[in-house]
Order: structure tokens, then C-alpha cells, then sequence
């Protein structure tokens, strides 16, 4: 079983996401977003090789507006690791950045964790 170690800082490897989008125009602010945080993931740890990530709107309510999800599917080495939605209410943002950093930091704890640290409190959003 391999486990993702830490990336030297030194290395200049860079992971490329594929961002696939369901009910959402595709912006360069929000690939800039993604790739922002795809960056900053795989310089944290090294084996993450592929990285891709779905962003998908609910659709609108009137009531609650605008509501979004973000799936992210990680390959470190033969092993994968799939951070996504759930059934759970609570795992739906009401803005796209929320969405992405929600699921990114919820990989990066998850990866922690696969390296062999301690899983770190998460602090929930709305």
C-alpha cells in the first residue's frame, strides 16, 4: 500500500486538473480557482499525480437560490481517493468557492491522514 509522503519543496512537478463542470459556465476565474488549489495540493504531497475535479449546481430554488457541489478524484500512485459529495444536506454551498475549498480541504485532511499524520479538526461551513 502506498501512502502519499510530503512533497520536497523543492520540486517543480506540476499537476494539471481536469475540471468538468454540470450546470455551470465555465469561467477562467474558476479554473483559476481550481487550479490554484491543485497546485497547492500537489506540492503538499507527492504523489498525487491526476486530479480531477466536478463542479455541479443544484438546481435553483427560489427560496435558497443557488446551491453547489464539488467531487475530487485524486490518484496517488495506484491508489485513488475519491473527496466528494454526500448524501448529507450540510455538504452543499451556497457560492462555488465554498464549494471548491470545502472539497479541497477535505482532501488535503484526507491525505494527511493516508500519509500517517492525525486527522486535524475541520471546521464545518454553513
Amino acid at each position: 500500500m502506498s501512502t502519499p509522503r510530503p512533497r520536497p519543496a523543492s520540486s517543480d512537478m506540476a499537476v494539471k486538473p481536469s475540471l468538468t463542470l454540470d450546470k455551470i459556465h465555465r469561467t477562467t476565474m474558476i479554473e483559476a480557482h481550481v487550479e490554484r488549489r491543485t497546485a497547492s495540493l500537489a506540492t503538499s504531497f507527492e504523489q498525487v499525480t491526476h486530479c480531477r475535479v466536478l463542479l455541479a449546481a443544484e438546481h435553483w430554488n427560489a427560496h435558497l437560490g443557488h446551491r453547489y457541489r464539488a467531487r475530487i478524484d485524486l490518484e496517488c500512485g495506484v491508489e485513488s481517493l475519491v473527496i466528494g459529495p454526500d448524501p448529507v444536506e450540510e455538504r452543499v454551498y451556497p457560492t462555488l468557492p465554498a464549494a471548491i475549498d470545502a472539497a479541497f480541504d477535505a482532501a488535503e485532511s484526507a491525505l494527511h491522514v493516508m500519509a500517517g499524520g492525525r486527522d486535524r479538526p475541520r471546521t464545518e461551513l454553513p
